[in-house]
């Protein structure tokens, strides 16, 4: 006799690195409810990553016309089937769970995107989430994301933009932090991350190989943002990479030797991949949108000078390498 699988639906309808600061509470509800296909409902291109990373069984175009009746009057399409449980990140959410309410038997959370107080987005989240489930458990967003492992590529990737301009520093700072990255990496004066294998040897040992830093190249991501404000005229062509989405993305970055960039959907992405990051915040607080990752360092300063000043010092000191 078929079964037929209870379904969890997911609906984010943000930008890239709203949507990962949500992906620790993702996870969360994955663990306490392993017998549901979770399924989301957002932007299809960072759903699909999603799904690529194990966070969503499947999605749907939130925008496509049979889902209007789902935002405006609380209809759940036949291509949705019969959500048993819910969680809808959308600004007043609740109007949206009321109309649900009437039209359907589904357990709908609505989340607020963003928190009105001092708090970290992804603690946040999960805090709300395990209060409407009534869920006594506390949890470290960190400790929720897998602790990823991708064949190391000798390669810094430094990407120079955002979503606003008033997190960016010039492309000179940028240029600047990469030759000073390469500079000190081929110099030998950082190790590869630690890694034990099975019989306890290092898999990454101290760099003293000279065909390592033979090898080491520093590119620059250039994303749609970038090009259309015309950043790109500043990086030599031979330097840049302009992946076409954001799974292409995922995939140049899993196993980069570092990422150096701004608070942005790509260093957010970079974090939760586990590529040891240093994320530079100009203009935002790190106390609420910091990069949840296991190998993050975050540097905060509005003055490019002095921030690439504690660039540097930080290569000198930085242990998360």
């Amino acid at each position: 006799m078929m079964t037929t699988c209870k379904t969890f639906l997911i609906c984010h309808r943000g930008a890239l690195g709203d949507f990962i600061l949500a992906w620790p509470a993702m996870l969360m509800l994955r663990k306490h409810f392993p017998e549901y296909r979770f399924i989301g409902l957002g932007r299809p291109e960072y759903m699909k990553l999603a799904v690529k990373l194990g966070l969503l069984e499947e999605f749907h175009d939130a925008e496509s016309a049979c889902m209007l009746d789902f935002f405006e009057n609380g209809i759940i399409p036949e291509s949705l089937g019969s959500p048993e449980k819910g969680i809808l990140w959308l600004k007043d959410a609740g109007k949206t769970v009321e109309l649900l309410k009437k039209n359907s038997n589904c357990s709908f959370a609505p989340i607020e995107p963003f928190p009105s107080e001092k708090i970290h987005v992804a603690k946040f989240h999960l805090r709300e989430i395990l209060n409407y489930l009534k869920i006594k458990e506390s949890f470290n967003p960190i400790e929720l994301i897998p602790d990823n492992y991708f064949p190391a590529k000798n390669i810094i990737l430094v990407h120079p933009g955002s979503g606003s301009s008033k997190k960016n520093y010039s492309p000179e700072f940028y240029l600047e932090a990469a030759k000073f990255a390469e500079d000190h990496f081929k110099a030998g004066r950082f190790r590869r991350n630690r890694r034990l294998r099975t019989d306890g040897s290092e898999s990454h040992p101290y760099l003293k190989s000279d065909n390592f830093a033979a090898a080491l190249e520093v590119k620059f991501i250039l994303g749609p943002v970038e090009i259309e404000k015309g950043i790109a005229k500043y990086f030599p062509d031979t330097r840049t990479l302009t992946p076409e989405h954001s799974s292409a993305l995922a995939d140049l970055l899993c196993g980069t030797r570092l990422f150096i960039g701004n608070d942005s959907g790509v260093g957010h992405l970079a974090g939760f991949l586990g590529v040891p990051a240093i994320i530079l915040y100009k203009s935002t607080d790190p106390e609420i949108w910091g990069v949840v990752g296991r190998k993050t360092a975050y540097l905060k300063n509005p003055l490019e000078g002095h921030a690439l000043k504690n660039l540097k010092d930080f290569f000198v000191s930085g242990n998360i390498f």
